[in-house]
């Protein structure tokens, strides 16, 4: 068996439940995708964050959101003046890809045998 890191895995995919983190997720990893689009390379700010939802949430209840996902080890803060910048934690996103890797793997094999029975 594979060892993780349980306790980093049940944060995240504790803050990964919710549909707002998720989709504040999407926003900050999708940062910088537009061609022409302005980017910072220290990652995208709360502000921008903001304006995709204006209408649904208040900047506090965003922050709160983005607390949690900082919390959990999802993303990283960087601190510029006033202004905070928020990036993908990547080392914790690999740990993530790799157990899931894992389960993937196991499947395609069980899949493949299956496949071949079959014949």
């Amino acid at each position: 068996m594979v060892k993780y890191n349980d306790r980093l895995l049940n944060k995240i995919f504790g803050v990964l439940a919710d549909k707002t983190r998720r989709s504040i997720l999407n926003r900050i990893v999708t940062y910088g995708s537009v061609l022409g689009q302005k980017v910072d390379p220290m990652g995208i700010t709360v502000s921008e964050i903001a304006q995709f939802y204006t209408k649904k949430m208040s900047l506090p209840a965003i922050s709160k959101h983005l607390k949690k996902m900082e919390k959990s080890g999802l993303i990283e803060r960087t601190k510029t003046g006033k202004t905070h910048h928020f990036k993908i934690n990547m080392k914790n996103l690999m740990e993530i890809e790799s157990f899931l890797e894992h389960y993937r793997q196991t499947q395609q094999h069980k899949l493949s045998r299956l496949e071949e029975l079959m014949k």
